[in-house]
Formats: structure tokens, C-alpha cells, sequence
């Protein structure tokens, strides 16, 4: 609690506190901008780091060292059009072309969300006949040769 007052009194100062265990630290709340630092050493290029874990050759055969043979050539996939053949487009493709380009539908009716849904709803079925009652599961468990056990066998 004490260190809560103390802290709020150097920021009410301008100062920023922290506690450290038992130690309150504080400082300006902004300090004045340091000199620039010296330009630091240049680090090592990847061919030099290359050639220190071992490569031997200069820069040229490293630059080659990275390429990967070429792969070899896939077969040419079909066009869109074959695919919608696949699929089952009747047409040459010109007719596949035409069908491509989308036209204007007729004006429909306009009409509500609500009444959307509702045409989307069939119509109501008979009920089914009532099934047969099931066993119980205690009937079950003597059916698989379940063994009756007693209440008080249990509390030995």
C-alpha cells in the first residue's frame, strides 16, 4: 500500500516508478534522445558463410550450386472447355461460349423473404403408426446374462 502512494506521488512529479520487491525505482518520465551510434561491421555474405561450413569454388559455381536440375515436363491439362464435355456439356465449343455468357432472365414476381421460406416447405405428411414398446435396459442386461446383484452385496 505504501509503495501504491509513493508511486502515485512521483507521477503526479512527472516521474515514472515500478516496485522491485521491497525497492521502489524511479526515473524521468522521458529522457533526451542519446547520440547516434557508430556504423556497425558489415556481417559475411551467404557465399562467404558457404564457404566457411565447406564449399569450395567461387561465387559463380555457388550461385549454380543453388539451382535444382529442371523437373520434368507435366502433360498440357485440358482446357474448360473439355472439362465441361467431361461434365456433360452437349455443344461445340462456340455453343460452350455462348453458354458462358450470361443473359438477362425474365422479371420475377417480387415478393418477401418470409414468403420465400414458406414456398420451400412441403406439404405435411401422415403421421407413421406407433412402434412397439422397447425392453428396459435391466431387461437387456439379463437377456446378456447380467447377474443380479444386490443392494446390500454391494456394501460389504
Amino acid at each position: 500500500m505504501v509503495h501504491e502512494e509513493i508511486i502515485n506521488v512521483l507521477a503526479a512529479s512527472g516521474l515514472t516508478a515500478t516496485t522491485v520487491g521491497t525497492t521502489v525505482a524511479y526515473g524521468p518520465t522521458k529522457s533526451d534522445k542519446g547520440d547516434q551510434g557508430k556504423q556497425g561491421k558489415f556481417g559475411k555474405s551467404a557465399y562467404e558463410i558457404a564457404v566457411d561450413f565447406g564449399f569450395q569454388g567461387n561465387q559463380d559455381a555457388w550461385l549454380k550450386s543453388l539451382m535444382g536440375k529442371d523437373g520434368i515436363n507435366g502433360n498440357n491439362g485440358k482446357i474448360a472447355y473439355e472439362i465441361a464435355v467431361d461434365n456433360c456439356f452437349v455443344g461445340n465449343k462456340d455453343q460452350w461460349l455462348e453458354w458462358l455468357v450470361w443473359s438477362q432472365g425474365k422479371e420475377g414476381k417480387e415478393g418477401s423473404h418470409a414468403a420465400w421460406l414458406n414456398s420451400l416447405k412441403g406439404v405435411k405428411g401422415t403421421d407413421g403408426k406407433n412402434g412397439v414398446n422397447g425392453k428396459t435396459a435391466y431387461e437387456i442386461a439379463v437377456e446378456q446374462r447380467f447377474k443380479e446383484v444386490k443392494i446390500s452385496d454391494l456394501n460389504h
